[in-house]
């Protein structure tokens, strides 16, 4: 894919947040269904209360974070609002 640089135009602040909120709700569910995944996991196998303040949980979740924009950005560059909102990081 050939772009050619010298034509690109900076988006305005309106697309921007527009991505922002974009991928801001993407990861909202995607960071839902982490949760309840080990919540079910944690239940099942230890039984008793969960322990939502402890340094595994908090660990699982940046690392589900990290994987959602590593994977998007090593995969065409752009997160599936950039793709949205045709914004791309040149």
């Amino acid at each position: 894919m050939n772009i050619d640089i010298s034509q690109a135009q900076s988006p305005s602040l309106l697309r921007r947040l527009a991505a922002l909120f974009y991928d801001g709700v993407l990861l909202f569910g995607i960071l839902s269904l982490a949760t309840g995944l080990a919540i079910a996991v944690y239940t099942t196998l230890a039984g008793g209360d969960f322990p939502g303040q402890s340094w595994w949980f908090r660990t699982w979740l940046v690392s589900v974070i990290v994987a959602f924009f590593a994977y998007f950005w090593t995969h065409g560059g752009q997160t599936l609002g950039m793709r949205a909102w045709r914004l791309r990081l040149v």
